[in-house]
């Protein structure tokens, strides 16, 4: 671990110094940070984020090729591989990267992050088809395994299942081979790799932390679930979802990523809520207040709310909800989706 005395105000709007972390870039578990109210604010809450720099990092950028010229004068094109970001589906099947295909190579890579643990993978296509040829999956144990596929996967459809060798595991990178199908030189392919955790709670909410107050008695205060995007073929994309506790009548969910909306609606599973109010938060500092004042019965939406400023980066969603009546011993399921306007909804809407 890294100690670090930081001993500055941070005032409202602003960022504290850059903080240099030990040894370059490296993985981190936990930050522990230790803080003092200032003055004349004990009525009131801070909104804390911790950011991180990446220096080599652009994690949802394509793959970048690089033309470098050798000492005897000729020039050489390396791939620099793109990086992974996870989606998910009810299934347990996670989205581990895409690659935009180009067919005048035939081999790609993709970089697999974070700590999760996959049993399977299959590859979907869109855009253009693909013959798909081998495979080498790279563990972080160090081993590798080849899989020859040699199948075609048409534009819209998915590969089989492939197993991958000894349970879940976590991937280190995928290396896949393909060839171009006839007709389709001057086309790229967009392929997904999706990896299966059997295990997976796809849907977990937010955690309970109970610590003690000052005055002795336990308080339980919410880590708020962050945003997962899916997608539907119309521009709908899920946001985030939260299991709500009734005892409870206020909830948040952090949006992350780069994605613009311009509505939002609610789904609602398990249970019925009475929908109160909503607190939007956007990325450039400003909130929008919206009255809902509507009951979600179980299995329903809302109505569609429309978001101030056409499409906008969020930061931030807090709802407040009360409980409809015989209901106080069940938690309901609340997905919150956003619209894209302009999303490549796959063709044509539903």
């Amino acid at each position: 671990k890294q100690v670090i005395q930081v001993r500055t105000p941070l005032q409202l709007g602003n960022e504290s110094r850059v903080i240099d972390l030990n040894g370059g870039e490296r993985s981190l578990k936990k930050i522990i940070f230790v803080y003092k109210t200032v003055g004349n604010q004990k009525d009131k809450k801070a909104h804390v984020e911790i950011w991180g720099l990446k220096t080599n990092a652009n994690a949802s950028a394509p793959a970048k090729e690089n033309t470098s010229v050798s000492a005897d004068g000729n020039s050489s094109t390396s791939v620099t591989p793109s990086v992974a970001i996870m989606t998910s589906d009810k299934a347990g099947w996670h989205k581990i990267g895409e690659r935009k295909v180009d067919f005048t190579n035939d081999r790609d890579e993709i970089l697999v992050i974070g700590a999760d643990r996959f049993s399977a993978i299959k590859f979907k296509v869109s855009e253009a088809a693909i013959d798909l040829q081998d495979l080498e999956v790279y563990y972080e144990t160090g081993d590798k395994q080849v899989i020859q596929v040699r199948t075609p996967i048409l534009l819209g459809t998915e590969s089989r299942v492939i197993d991958l060798n000894g349970g879940e595991r976590s991937l280190k990178k995928i290396i896949f081979v393909y060839k171009t199908l006839a007709n389709q030189t001057d086309k790229k392919a967009n392929v997904e790799v999706w990896g299966l955790k059997t295990n997976a709670k796809v849907s977990a909410s937010a955690k309970e932390n109970t610590s003690a107050s000052t005055d002795g008695n336990p308080g339980t205060s919410v880590t708020p679930s962050v945003a997962i995007i899916t997608s539907d073929k119309t521009g709908w994309h899920k946001i985030g979802e939260r299991k709500v506790d009734f005892s409870t009548d206020r909830d948040e969910i952090l949006v992350t990523g780069a994605d613009r909306f311009s509505a939002l609606k609610f789904k609602v599973t398990e249970a019925a809520i009475d929908l109160q109010d909503l607190e939007v938060y956007y990325e450039t500092g400003d909130k929008q207040i919206i009255q809902v004042r509507t009951p979600i019965q179980l299995g329903l939406e809302s109505r569609v709310i429309d978001l101030n400023g056409g499409e906008r980066s969020l930061k931030k969603i807090m709802f407040k909800y009360k409980t409809l009546s015989n209901q106080k011993d069940k938690k309901a399921h609340v997905e919150i989706w956003g619209l894209k306007t302009n999303a490549k909804a796959s063709t044509s809407s539903k």
